[in-house]
């Protein structure tokens, strides 16, 4: 976060909301930008073990993004029971319409809107399913905001086929920029590169040797609790044609009354003095009926401080004519079953 989201920008967002008399903006400011700097740490740390075995692999002669893909994926598997184990650990779980059910095998995941019990084996949506349909046919570019270790990028320009594009990783950790320029060193024939990047305070000014930009954000806006209001604005304006998609747990911001609940206890506890035993996600319990969906996903963006406005940015510069939706499906799928994913998409020709 930068001190240019005031209140004028949280009035932007959320002026319809009576939520900002006894605001103090500028401990907000400071308070995000710690924790901002602590999830940045985090993750640097997460993709320097991803770095660490891609060298391994390139060392022993594994350089073909399939391949990388493939082993990378098959290592990274998640156990269930029937909860993804590590959020399991971190919530107050009651079962719910599951709990007389034969849990055996199964896994517990959101989809389309719903819980569901599905096969361990049944595979995740990958940038590649979701994301490949909306990439223009004359796209010279494919970006990606907040890419990590470079999974997406490089499923995308595996499944394209395409060597006329240019893939750039948009990342904060050095972790994982170093990542993604490892997997792409011996892609012979693709232009790829990595930059630094803030979602609080991003450049777009690289975008402007591209003529037709297709940009997107996957699980990585979530991070950041308060997006600069022009974010939308400012990708759609970096060039002549952009398409920008985002696949992020927004479905709750659907609802204002559920959404001026979130931004509530959200300011309560960064700025409003609340004991941290007293926080929300320490009592709450995530009951898995499908009447409380958008309640758990709301109380998990809460437990962990996630995006509060996207959904805001993106219905401003479609509701003023600067960008046409060409795709919205709430709640597609959560292998977290409490953080449920929706696919966005605009465009700007």
């Amino acid at each position: 976060m930068t001190a240019t989201y005031d209140r004028d920008d949280f009035l932007t967002d959320f002026g319809d909301l009576p939520l900002t008399a006894n605001i103090d903006f500028g401990l907000l400011h400071a308070v995000l930008e710690a924790s901002r700097d602590l999830k940045e740490k985090k993750y640097d740390h997460a993709w320097s073990t991803r770095l660490r075995r891609l060298t391994e692999l390139h060392d022993n002669g594994v350089t073909d993004i399939a391949t990388i893909l493939s082993v990378m994926t098959r290592e990274s598997t998640s156990r269930y029971t029937p909860v993804v184990d590590d959020i399991a650990q971190q919530i107050n779980i009651d079962l719910g319409d599951f709990a007389a059910q034969d849990l055996g095998g199964k896994k517990l995941v959101a989809s389309h809107g719903r819980y569901v019990l599905t096969d361990h084996t049944q595979r995740l949506p990958t940038a590649m399913d979701l994301l490949a349909p909306l990439v223009p046919s004359d796209a010279d570019v494919v970006v990606e905001f907040g890419g990590g270790w470079g999974r997406n990028l490089a499923g995308l320009c595996h499944g394209l086929g395409r060597r006329d594009i240019t893939y750039i990783n948009c990342e904060p950790s050095p972790s994982g920029r170093a990542a993604f320029d490892t997997i792409f060193s011996h892609a012979g024939g693709v232009r790829a590169r990595s930059r630094e990047f803030r979602f609080e305070s991003p450049d777009m000014g690289f975008l402007g040797e591209f003529s037709s930009v297709f940009a997107f954000s996957w699980a990585a806006i979530e991070q950041t609790p308060f997006l600069p209001v022009d974010f939308v604005d400012r990708i759609l304006g970096a060039a002549g044609s952009v398409t920008f998609a985002m696949y992020e747990p927004v479905g709750w911001q659907q609802f204002t009354n559920i959404t001026q609940f979130v931004l509530f206890k959200i300011l309560e506890e960064l700025v409003g003095g609340v004991a941290e035993a007293d926080h929300h996600g320490r009592r709450y319990v995530y009951r898995f009926a499908d009447a409380l969906f958008h309640d758990n996903a709301a109380s998990w963006a809460v437990a962990c401080r996630y995006n509060t406005n996207l959904l805001r940015c993106v219905r401003r510069v479609v509701e003023a004519g600067r960008a046409r939706l060409i795709g919205i499906q709430y709640d597609l799928h959560g292998d977290n079953p409490v953080n449920p994913y929706t696919l966005l998409a605009v465009t700007k020709d």
